[in-house]
């Protein structure tokens, strides 16, 4: 009697433990679908945000490259406008010692 009702326990304990086991199987299989699936949106999440960076990061560049050629055209308008008023410049001056020299000769 003592033997059937230990044997019962055991039995019980053997059941209890099997079953845990499963809920335990269970948990871990279902908690490692959920992280696949998070993974698989935090890729595509990932992907998404760098298309937008790189998106971002070229406009910003073209934007940049565009206001570079501008302000090089504007510079390089200054810089003739200046030449030739500087050349403008240095001929008077000649013209008047010129003129000047010419008039002393007379």
């Amino acid at each position: 009697m003592f033997a059937q009702r230990h044997e019962r326990e055991i039995k019980q304990k053997l059941e209890q433990q099997e079953e845990t086991a499963l809920n335990i199987t269970e948990t871990y299989n279902s908690l490692q679908q959920e992280v696949e699936i998070k993974t698989k949106k935090l890729k595509k999440v990932c992907k998404s945000l760098w298309v937008t960076v790189h998106t971002m990061l070229l406009a910003t560049t073209y934007i940049s490259f565009n206001s570079c050629l501008r302000l090089y055209a504007r510079v390089n308008k200054v810089q003739v406008s200046f030449g030739v008023q500087c050349l403008y410049t240095c001929i008077s001056i000649k013209v008047v010692q010129w003129l000047s020299g010419r008039a002393l000769d007379l």
